[in-house]
């Protein structure tokens, strides 16, 4: 076969050149990408490490070259005073065939964008963990790779887990890294770790966590209290059982003997068909004596203010303390088995593992304050992180700030106000008057924002949702949380009043 060596030119002009030329020298074609996406992590990585990857570009007949792919990195070396950029050249075909030319640029830049495929979320988790893995610094490790610190800590969770379910989830796109490392927390848990997945659908996942982890939390606590009663052959369960789920554990008091008396623990002689859930209750004492006292006794408006007169015929709320304990409630895994009987029919003309309503009541009671705590850890931190971190405050703040202490004069005075607002700011020390003085015009705003936040944190308590807090503002500062991009969870929204607390099923 015969073959003619191509000459020096034909192979230039076919394979193009490589050439370092000034970011201003270079004209940018029109390009089928619209959007020009230039964001702040990809501005850092080409001030820090330059253009990497050349751009590709075309010579005219004229000699101006004009970039066909790589007009992000273009506009950002300029914007970052690079001196060069690399840039793959090639001769423009069919110069004199206006059609001809936009059907290679066009079919140039689309394949390009097409075929463009970001790193999965494995390979990036895979990528942060090996560097771990060399011992260099997760702070190192996000400037080098330019994502946030808080995802080199989440990467290491999510490849430390024992199923791919985070990876999985990180990998679809229906959870962000730091999610996914939270899902990972639940790897043992496959029904949490679905309602994870199902509040992240919702945009709900922080308050899911929260609640997750305060589950988990009671569980331990539970598990604890419940090492006597494992140590005599009981089962302690970790979750109340209800009468209508299937095969549940029947509750002792609706069973009976054989002779129609109500049983009671000592008559299953078997410690293994007694199983034990240890409820948790709250009792209100007398903060001196430690004697009972009754909650409805209590003016509860008066909580941290000493210089308040409580209502007529009830006493300070400062007089007195929440504690908790633990309170068995007996089940037979085998009423048959023990010889028990169920003294309700099989209708369930009744509930017959709830036959106390003022039991039931208060229960209700002690889930709804759990779920209050749960989401005043997820409130305050998204307080502290989108807001008081700032270095000017959202235009709203302004109008916020200014009806707010118009309507109250005793709002920064109230309710332990000035320290829930330096617990926000992260500070150790109350050092607010120094950190004004020192702020600017933007900071010093957004501290007089903080101060009137934690005035109203201070009044959103774990209970907000059962008391009149509506006429204390509370319902004004979650929506106005929540216009800002604040979630509200279904406790929060009953205690801004937009729902009622017996709307929430707490079981």
């Amino acid at each position: 076969m015969n073959t003619t060596a191509p000459d020096a030119t034909t192979t230039s002009a076919q394979l193009g050149t490589l050439e370092h030329l000034d970011p201003h020298s270079v004209e940018l074609d029109i390009n089928v990408r619209t959007l020009v996406n230039l964001t702040p992590r990809f501005i850092e990585s080409i001030k820090d490490e330059g253009v990497l990857q050349p751009v590709t570009a075309v010579r005219r007949a004229d000699g101006t070259i004009a970039v066909r792919d790589g007009q992000r990195r273009t506009l950002a070396a300029r914007q970052t005073q690079r001196a060069t950029i690399p840039v793959y050249i090639t001769t423009e075909h069919d110069a004199d065939d206006e059609t001809a030319r936009e059907v290679g640029r066009v079919g140039h830049q689309f394949t390009t964008n097409e075929e463009r495929e970001r790193l999965t979320g494995k390979e990036r988790v895979d990528a942060m963990t090996y560097l771990l893995d060399l011992k260099v610094s997760p702070t190192k490790i996000a400037k080098k790779l330019h994502v946030p610190r808080g995802d080199v800590a989440a990467a290491r969770v999510v490849a430390g887990a024992s199923t791919p379910a985070a990876t999985t989830a990180y990998d679809s796109g229906a959870l962000t890294l730091e999610q996914a490392a939270v899902l990972a927390e639940f790897d043992d848990d496959a029904e949490m770790s679905r309602d994870l997945l199902d509040a992240a659908a919702v945009g709900n996942f922080d308050h899911e966590a929260e609640i997750a982890r305060q589950r988990r939390r009671t569980h331990a606590r539970r598990r604890e209290a419940g090492t006597e009663y494992a140590t005599k052959g009981h089962v302690v369960l970790l979750d109340r059982p209800w009468w209508y789920d299937d095969n549940a554990p029947v509750a002792l008091r609706r069973l009976v003997t054989a002779l129609g008396k109500p049983a009671a623990p000592g008559d299953v002689t078997d410690p293994a068909l007694l199983a034990v859930f240890l409820e948790e209750s709250e009792h209100t004492i007398d903060i001196d004596t430690d004697e009972p006292v009754d909650h409805d006794s209590v003016d509860w408006d008066t909580a941290n203010e000493d210089n308040l007169e409580p209502a007529e015929g009830l006493r300070h709320a400062n007089t007195v303390d929440t504690v908790s304990a633990w309170t068995p409630e007996w089940f037979c895994l085998d009423p048959t088995a023990a010889g028990l009987l169920d003294k309700y029919n099989s209708s369930g003309a009744k509930d017959a593992d709830d036959p106390d309503a003022a039991a039931a009541a208060r229960r209700r009671v002690i889930a709804m304050n759990k779920l209050g705590l749960a989401a005043e850890t997820v409130r305050r931190k998204w307080v502290r992180e989108e807001l008081l971190a700032r270095k000017t405050p959202p235009a709203e703040a302004a109008g916020f700030v200014a009806s707010a202490l118009a309507g109250d004069a005793f709002l920064l005075t109230q309710n332990k106000a000035r320290s829930t607002t330096v617990e926000l700011l992260g500070t150790a020390t109350d050092r607010l008057t120094e950190d004004i003085d020192a702020a600017t015009p933007g900071r010093a705003q957004v501290l007089t924002l903080a101060l009137v936040l934690g005035a109203y944190e201070a009044r959103t308590t774990k209970d907000a949702w059962r008391h009149g807090y509506t006429t204390k503002g509370v319902d004004r500062y979650l929506h106005f949380l929540r216009d800002l991009g604040y979630r509200l969870s279904e406790v929060e929204r009953v205690a801004a009043g937009d729902i009622r607390a017996e709307d929430i099923d707490v079981d």
